[in-house]
Formats: C-alpha cells, structure tokens, sequence
C-alpha cells in the first residue's frame, strides 16, 4: 500500500500495481501521489459509508440504548423481569435483542430509510477524513521507506512505523473530525426529529446550549478506540497482504492469486482479517464513546462516570454491547475501503501514465 517516488511503488510493498516502474532515485515524496491516495480513499469512504451505514446505525441504537429506568436505582419491575429485558425499559420500543432484530424492527418501526439516517453526515465525514488520514499514513510510510532506501537498510521495523504512522495520523484526523463525528452519532441515535440528520443545525446547537467545548465531547473515548484501533490495523494488515506472506500463499495454493500485484482477494482479505481482531479489541472504548456522545443532558458527563453507569446497569457485558454489529460492519468495511482504494489508485495511475 505504500507508493515511493512519483506513482511507482517501493520494493517493499506486495500491494497492487507495485512493478509499475523502477524505484525513483528523489527522497521527496510526489504530489501526484497525495492526491492519488486522498482521491482513491475519499471514492472508497463514500462506498462504504453508503454500503455500511445501516449497520452502523444499528450499533450506535444498541450501545446507545440503556435498559436502566430514570432515576437512581433499579425499580421493581427491572428487579423482576431482569436487566436487559425490554419490559425492565422505559423505553421499550428501542429495546433491540441483537442486530438482527434491530435490523428487522428499525425498519418496520420507521420505514426503510431509518436504516441510513445519518447518511449524509457520514459522507460528510468520511470523505475528507479518510483523504487525509490516508494521505497523512501513505506520506509517513513513503518518507520511511526513502530514508530506508537512501541509507541502504532493510525493511526492519515496518510493521513498528506502520503502527506509529496509522496512530498519529488517526489522532490528528479524530481530532478533527470530532465535531461531524458527535453530530452523526446523536442523528443515528434519535429516531424521533428528523432534523437530527442535519450535522451542521446540531453543531449550531450544541455550540449554543454547551459551548464549543461541547463539540468535542466523547473525543477522549474517540481517540481511546481510534488511535489503537488504527495501530492494531496496520500493525496486522502490512504483514498479512505482505508478498510472499501466508495470505499470498494461501491464495496462490487454491489459485485465486495468480498475479500477485494486482490481487483484489489478497486486500480483500487482508482488509477483513486486520478490522476484525482491532474492530472487537477497542469495543469497549467505543460503547462509552456512543454513550458520552448520545446523551443529550446539558452539562458535561464525564468518562468514569459514564463507564459507571454502564457497569452499573449492566456489569462487565455491557462494554460488549453492539460488538456484533460492529465487528459486522468494520471487517466488511475494511474489505471495501481497501480494495476500492487500491483499485482506484492502481487507476489514477494507470490514467496519469496514459496522459
């Protein structure tokens, strides 16, 4: 995945297109190359959010959701029917059992397009965060792998700047993002006002009612699940659609890798596997950043207070909640994203050579 000199990729990527030229003898990485990559990863991002936006409104419904009456303690009735049953909620109509019912019910509750509230600020969002998260990653990777190439040095210790270069260009892209990113998650987690949808009227709004510390309520946990889960990511994904690497190998075997530069199978897979293991590590971080952003109390709610609350109402599973649908939704759209930015990339380039 990383590019070296000018659209010609280094020596050191198994990725597509990566025998298109011979490696450039500049150390100064190309502008044709950002704005391949922030290009190619802006197309991937609107195919996933379009793709994978309903489950992510299920996620956000089920770890948004709290069982827990209003008011201190348990009533009888939670008593009786238990934690977690929907006669115990106040609210039992957003009372989902799993993604499943929550994908069945959601619809019949508030038509199909329930599904893809949130749409439009997830476009929003994505399309110029993952531009500049991509770009910021593939810069950092393309000056490591010229300083490696200048001074004559091995590939050893990519997979640790791999790790560094996905975690600091997450944080600044969080960071960012943080106010589209809570904008979003309270229209996905209010189904009642259809302005909730409109990212730009809640920012006024938050901004009005909590001041603009309030916009980036819930980037602590953010950065808490992001920053990990980006090293996690490409700590896995650079080894597993490594030339040569087991995934490589094991494609070859049952002939769905008969060209290993230009392999969609290979990122498909590699995409997959890597968002799965770092998607369930950081659920955890991710439920209390749903909760933080999803509450609509005036004043700050605090991250142990949060993380109280759920534990409270629901031990230690509760950090688990929606670990389904996000699994289910970030395996699959790792797979997308990678193997439409490879695609499209291998493209551009393609098309530039042509010119």
């Amino acid at each position: 995945m990383r590019e070296g000199e000018d659209g010609e990729k280094t020596d050191r990527d198994g990725g597509m297109g990566s025998t298109e030229g011979a490696t450039s003898s500049r150390t100064s990485v190309s502008w044709r190359m950002l704005v391949r990559n922030a290009l190619s990863s802006s197309v991937g991002a609107c195919v996933t959010a379009l793709v994978m936006t309903p489950l992510d409104v299920v996620k956000v419904r089920l770890q948004a959701h709290s069982c827990e009456p209003v008011g201190l303690g348990y009533s009888k009735v939670v008593l009786q029917q238990g934690v977690g049953s929907s006669a115990a909620c106040v609210d039992p109509a957003s009372h989902y059992r799993g993604v499943i019912d929550a994908l069945v019910r959601i619809p019949r509750q508030h038509g199909v397009r329930e599904l893809w509230r949130g749409l439009g600020t997830s476009m929003m969002l994505a399309v110029p965060t993952t531009g500049v998260y991509f770009t910021l990653y593939e810069y950092m990777m393309s000056l490591h792998a010229n300083a490696s190439r200048q001074d004559g040095s091995s590939s050893t210790g990519k997979a640790t700047v791999a790790l560094l270069a996905g975690m600091t260009a997450r944080s600044i892209t969080a960071t960012l993002a943080a106010p589209l990113e809570l904008a979003r998650t309270r229209a996905q987690a209010n189904s009642a006002n259809s302005d909730a949808a409109r990212a730009l009227s809640y920012i006024r709004a938050v901004w009005r009612s909590d001041g603009a510390r309030a916009l980036f309520r819930g980037l602590g946990p953010t950065l808490v699940r992001d920053v990990p889960f980006s090293g996690i990511y490409w700590l896995l994904y650079e080894p597993l659609k490594a030339r040569h690497g087991m995934l490589e190998r094991m494609l070859q075997s049952v002939n769905l890798h008969k060209d290993p530069g230009r392999s969609m199978e290979l990122y498909i897979l590699a995409g997959s596997m890597a968002g799965m293991v770092a998607a369930a590590t950081t659920n955890p971080a991710d439920v209390v950043k749903t909760r933080l952003q999803a509450n609509r109390r005036k004043g700050s709610v605090g991250v142990m207070e949060t993380v109280r609350a759920i534990y409270s109402a629901d031990g230690a599973v509760g950090f688990t909640r929606g670990i389904g649908a996000r699994v289910g939704k970030v395996a699959p759209a790792c797979a997308i994203m990678m193997a439409s930015y490879e695609f499209l990339r291998h493209r551009l380039y393609t098309w530039e050579t042509q010119i």
